[in-house]
């Protein structure tokens, strides 16, 4: 969030490219929150672009997530890594946010 304008910026880590979307001006964080990071497609669209196929793949293979959980692959594509289902592990969703941003020379 920009403290001057009050808009609001997510970070999408698993997107190639230009990752960053700006949602616009939202009075308070709970209007965001509420707004847009509680949409009930938002965590699948941000932290992995996955459809719902692969999501009971990853489930069956890794077992349910916990809060604050995402799946995600063990090594970045970004570093050469692979989107096969077979090659994913999971994590709270913090630390695999900044090895991401690290990966992209985001601090």
């Amino acid at each position: 969030m920009s403290s001057e304008t009050n808009e609001y910026i997510a970070f999408y880590p698993s997107m190639p490219g230009n990752n960053c979307k700006n949602y616009g001006v939202f009075k308070s964080e709970d209007e965001f929150e509420n707004t847009i990071l509680k949409e009930p497609s938002f965590p699948q669209y941000c932290l992995y672009p996955i459809n719902p196929e692969d999501l009971q793949v990853l489930e069956s293979n890794l077992g349910p997530l916990d809060n604050e959980q995402v799946y995600y692959p063990i090594l970045d594509p970004i570093l050469g890594g692979s989107l096969e289902l077979g090659r994913f592990d999971k994590g709270n969703v913090w630390i695999r946010t900044e090895i991401v941003g690290q990966n992209r020379g985001i601090e």
